[in-house]
């Protein structure tokens, strides 16, 4: 006898519904996951180099040169680069071309440029809004003498309105954007000034002192501090944005530049420009634990940490032989085999990982729907960022619930439109979903029975 297998169609309701609910359960999650951005690792490093205006783009994590993108004529002379949210583009600022070049970061095609007067020259910084939908300017000079920062459509690459700001010392400089309030943060150029501003409003919160020659800025991934390098004592300030006060100061090495973060929040690597070397700081005890030295005629400027937090990189700025990037291994402290970028071109700034996303809740939830009359439906939230509060609206103009995974009877068999309103501290977000109660027809489901044959 030999076995062979025939197809035979069955109504089979009982094996088919947990594979139903499995489909459902990862659609939500899928949903959730791909709403929130930012979720899978940038393929590439973005260089700007100051002496030649060009984007060198390497692989991540191979670490190998990729290709060259020109910054002429908007991004002369690159003083920033930064990702957006969602990871699909870089933008970045000239000081001296007055303007912004946006690259795809799938195809490393410039997608976009232009420039800023007369809303402000010299660029120094961009950042991303919470959500991602503007883009914050900062211009060191303006042509009418009013310092501003310039807000911009990501959309339509528009130049939408300016938030002005009082006027001190030169004019604003690096920024970042608290990514559970909404609130841009911007530091002063040279100088001990720092606005808070309040972009839905357009209007500065608080004007502070709280430091003598402030330059580059970092909020941690709980949105709880912020770390803040001031070259004139040679140290990072700890400032906490609650209340406004800078807690401690954490001295690193001479003249400290480019400061980022791990996404996990544990460690602060602090480029120090004038000691060629890069601090690390321990973000539990507020202080150095590892000073890396690089060249001696280095001149790092900025450093990017990668979206899995593996590496931290940091800009050579001009050295003997091949300008290069420093690959830190995060884990281990180790330097490893530097990226090189071209000679004599000024490696100045540098993007591998979008800013941290954001921390309102992404609303989702599953369920065991279809379910006979009779028979409640338990629902099971599955939102993202730790909400703290639910609203359930259960569609049949009867119920609703506060409770995290609440169960609900339907009097009436039908299909119901079931909203779910979740909220933390930084916000709120809404997810919608239908149910089923009552009788429901199978589906066919593809079963293999064996068939046996008997030979004579």
């Amino acid at each position: 006898m030999k076995t062979v297998w025939r197809k035979v169609q069955m109504l089979a309701a009982a094996a088919a519904f947990p594979l139903l609910l499995l489909i459902l359960l990862q659609s939500g999650l899928a949903d959730a996951a791909s709403r929130q951005g930012g979720n899978t690792l940038p393929p590439f490093g973005y260089v700007g180099a100051a002496s030649n205006d060009s984007l060198a783009i390497f692989t991540v994590p191979t670490h190998t040169l990729s290709t060259t993108v020109s910054l002429l004529p908007e991004a002369d002379y690159p003083y920033d680069a930064t990702m957006t949210r969602d990871g699909n583009e870089v933008w970045i600022v000239g000081a001296t071309g007055d303007g912004v070049i946006v690259v795809n970061t799938t195809s490393n095609a410039v997608v976009e440029q232009f420039t800023t007067p007369p809303y402000g020259e010299y660029l120094v910084d961009v950042a991303f809004s919470e959500h991602g939908e503007t883009a914050f300017i900062s211009p060191r000079d303006n042509a009418t003498g009013a310092d501003k920062i310039i807000l911009v459509d990501t959309a339509t690459y528009s130049i939408t309105s300016s938030i002005p700001i009082t006027s001190y010392y030169l004019g604003p400089g690096k920024m970042t954007v608290n990514h559970c309030t909404g609130e841009l943060y911007v530091v002063n150029w040279y100088d001990d000034r720092f606005f808070v501003i309040d972009p839905t409003t357009q209007t500065v919160l608080h004007d502070l002192s709280i430091g003598t020659s402030m330059w580059d800025v970092v909020m941690n991934p709980a949105a709880s501090l912020l770390y803040i390098t001031d070259r004139g004592v040679d140290g990072v300030r700890v400032f906490n944005p609650a209340t406004l006060v800078v807690s401690t100061t954490i001295p690193v090495g001479d003249d400290p530049w480019g400061i980022d973060i791990t996404p996990d929040g544990s460690r602060i690597f602090v480029t120090n420009e004038d000691s060629h070397n890069v601090s690390v700081i321990d973000a539990a005890t507020n202080s150095v634990i590892l000073t890396i030295p690089l060249a001696a005629d280095a001149d790092p400027r900025d450093v990017d940490i990668s979206t899995d937090g593996a590496y931290a990189y940091v800009t050579s700025g001009a050295i003997a032989g091949n300008d290069v990037v420093y690959v830190i291994d995060v884990a281990t402290l180790q330097l490893l085999p530097s990226i090189d970028v071209f000679p004599a071109s000024d490696p100045n700034v540098i993007a591998v990982a979008p800013p941290f996303a954001s921390l309102d809740p992404i609303a989702s939830f599953t369920s065991n729907s279809p379910v006979p009359t009779g028979t409640p439906v338990q629902f099971t939230d599955t939102t993202l960022n730790n909400p703290t509060s639910w609203a359930w609206d259960f569609g049949d103009g009867l119920g609703n619930s506060t409770a995290q995974n609440p169960a609900y009877n339907y009097a009436n068999e039908g299909t119901y439109t079931v909203t779910l309103i979740t909220s933390n501290a930084c916000g709120l977000d809404t997810f919608v979903d239908t149910v089923t109660v009552g009788t429901v027809t199978p589906p066919d489901v593809d079963v293999y029975l064996p068939m046996l044959i008997k030979e004579d």
